[in-house]
């Protein structure tokens, strides 16, 4: 009897752990439908009103609750055409289609091909084009607006809704490619070729003066102080180009992280808008460092101009001789001159 008793015992706790995951999945399945529903006739209400940048998020969550529901792509993609939202519009209809395929309603995935058909020409496309010897480099990074691309999704012309794209590409060595395109119009394509030249590394040099003068008696008006005015003239002004580059870069940078943010906080994108904030700090800090190096280069330059002006003439019975080392660290650069005169 008590092995009879157990034995049910046992059954039923074995029946109620089966059923007890069951019955929790329908009751989430039924929140999930019914806070569906409720933000599918909000989203409607606004389309109603033509406000398509509100109704969109919420059509959106319709989709994340009900990811099966054909009706629910085909309302986001008509929400996306009123936005001019083209290409999302075009691949919400591609996942409506796909779905009705598996449902076997073959009506509606004719319905959603057709329309996805008519915007396809309508279409903007973008071409980033990333030779064969750069999609090779290792440690090779492709951001737009701030979000990583596969080389899967390079060297072809994907579409693109309208708006701002920052293209930033980078690799160990390389100068950084940027280019910023703007998505005004329908059925447009915008193409940027990657190039990534190697960065140029400082290194040290020596300069000296003739060892033997041709005419020890006279004087040369090319003394040690006049040639290291000119040498620190020319280094000033190369800090000073150097400066500039690295403040516009990263000024640059900045813009094109302000536009990925807003574009993170127009989707609600929190990584979108977490990269924009990191590469906007990078810019900031790059532009900082530029500047400084445009008044360290300013100042370089008009001590060398004044040295080169008011230095004495070499004495005809002196060996006149100096040494300059350029020296470069990540954000600063500069130079050591030596000698004796």
């Amino acid at each position: 009897m008590r092995l009879v008793t157990s034995f049910v015992f046992c059954s039923a706790m074995i029946a109620c752990a089966v059923a007890a995951p069951a019955a929790l999945a329908q009751a989430g399945d039924s929140e999930n439908r019914a806070r569906a529903e409720e933000l599918f006739q909000e989203a409607s209400g606004l389309v109603s009103k033509r406000d398509f940048a509100a109704a969109c998020p919420k059509f959106e969550e319709v989709v994340r609750l009900q990811p099966q529901g054909i009706g629910a792509q085909m309302s986001l993609a008509d929400c996306y055409v009123g936005e001019n939202k083209l290409a999302s519009a075009h691949a919400a209809l591609g996942r409506a289609a796909e779905l009705a395929d598996r449902a076997n309603q073959e009506d509606r995935a004719k319905l959603a091909r057709e329309r996805q058909t008519s915007l396809t020409p309508r279409l903007s496309r973008m071409l980033i084009v990333v030779p064969k010897e750069l999609s090779e480099l290792e440690g090779l990074s492709v951001l737009r607006n701030g979000m990583p691309l596969t080389l899967a999704d390079l060297n072809a012309a994907t579409p693109v809704d309208r708006g701002a794209y920052g293209i930033v590409v980078t690799a160990p060595g390389r100068k950084r490619f940027e280019k910023i395109f703007t998505v005004n119009d329908e059925a447009t394509l915008l193409t940027a070729t990657v190039s990534l030249p190697a960065e140029e590394t400082a290194g040290a040099s020596r300069l000296t003066s003739p060892a033997e003068p041709a005419n020890p008696a006279a004087g040369s008006p090319w003394s040690a102080p006049r040639i290291a005015g000119i040498v620190m003239g020319v280094a000033g002004l190369g800090l000073v180009g150097t400066g500039l580059g690295l403040g516009v870069d990263g000024a640059a940078r900045m813009d094109i992280a302000a536009d990925a943010y807003a574009t993170g906080l127009e989707n609600g994108d929190e990584i979108q808008k977490q990269s924009a904030l990191e590469e906007h700090a990078g810019g900031e800090e790059e532009a900082t460092a530029g500047w400084v190096l445009v008044g360290v280069g300013g100042a370089t330059t008009v001590a060398g101009v004044l040295l080169a002006i008011f230095a004495p003439s070499t004495e005809p019975d002196r060996l006149q001789a100096i040494r300059v080392a350029p020296w470069a660290a990540r954000s600063t650069m500069g130079m050591t001159v030596g000698g004796g005169w």
